[in-house]
């Protein structure tokens, strides 16, 4: 989904008119990757996309992708909002891919092309256990959120120069969001489908442009 909002800022000098685009875009494919024996299987999922931050055959990490093509200018600000399970205590982590990695092309579920080896060795990024210890440098943290265990969904949003960063050095039209936790429990994030959406919120300005 892609909604748009212009609003039309006008000096107080009269030199000017600043159109001043406010825009959302829903997301376009969801993914996570498990380890081990899993590591080159494609996962499927439903209404959930598994975290777990564990050893040998269980570490999970989720991704989601965004598709940048309706995007017509330089963004001055931007925020990212997701839903996150929230049953157990954990701190969950957000990281923008950057431009300069490949495999952004990738695809999610039973029968996508997104698994643990290929996500590392297409060059996205290097799943790991402990990742939010790691330093990936296809990766920037965009931000992290302390979980207080207390049952149902909670709404994450993210944002600051970072994120505007990976918008604006954008040459693909793509930019994959990845999800990871500290803790080794069962967690998840909504996917793109789900009814509780995730949502990529930005605003950009045009002008100047002549009364």
């Amino acid at each position: 989904m892609h909604a748009r909002k212009i609003l039309q800022l006008i000096t107080i000098a009269g030199i000017m008119t600043i159109n001043v685009h406010a825009e959302s875009l829903g997301l376009v494919d969801s993914a996570f990757v498990r380890s081990g024996s899993y590591a080159d299987t494609a996962q499927s999922w439903g209404t959930t996309l598994a975290l777990k931050n564990a050893g040998g055959d269980n570490c999970r990490i989720a991704m989601m992708k965004a598709d940048l093509s309706s995007i017509s200018g330089p963004v001055d600000s931007a925020s990212f909002s997701f839903y996150s399970k929230d049953d157990l205590a954990h701190t969950l982590y957000v990281y923008g891919v950057k431009e300069t990695a490949a495999f952004e092309n990738w695809t999610g579920g039973g029968s996508g092309n997104a698994t643990w080896n290929s996500v590392s060795s297409g060059g996205l990024f290097t799943p790991q256990e402990d990742l939010y210890l790691a330093t990936d440098p296809n990766l920037v943290l965009l931000g992290s959120q302390a979980m207080s265990g207390a049952a149902g969904d909670v709404q994450i949003t993210v944002s600051g120069p970072d994120l505007v960063d990976l918008l604006n050095n954008d040459a693909d039209n793509l930019l994959t969001f990845v999800f990871a936790i500290d803790a080794n429990i069962n967690s998840a994030v909504r996917p793109h489908s789900h009814a509780k959406a995730p949502g990529l919120e930005f605003t950009y300005g045009t002008g100047p442009a002549p009364f």
